[in-house]
């Protein structure tokens, strides 16, 4: 069998003789690729359809990290300049 990206061939594999089960096959795709499956480059490809499973690797690298582990000196902070500011403001109208 012959498995295809995009048209253009990248692995050949052979199904089991009893069961005729095949795989699993690594690939590297894109997003938008499109895999068929062929018998033979004579045959004509049919489009891979039905139960399969999709796996991704790891990230080599650590992925961004936005926040911070604590933000409890932050809230204590706003809420204490908040306070400030509603006694600032309750002064100046008296």
């Amino acid at each position: 069998m012959f498995i295809s990206v995009n048209g253009s061939v990248v692995a050949t594999i052979h199904s089991d003789k009893v069961t005729g089960a095949w795989g699993p096959v690594q690939l590297t795709i894109t997003t938008t690729s499109t895999i068929a499956v062929s018998i033979a480059p004579n045959y004509p490809a049919t489009p891979c359809a039905g139960p399969a499973s999709v796996s991704v690797e790891a990230a080599t690298a650590a992925l961004p990290r936005t926040g911070s582990n604590d933000t409890q000196p932050f809230v204590l902070a706003g809420a204490t300049l908040l306070v400030v500011g509603v006694a600032l403001v309750m002064a100046a109208r008296r």
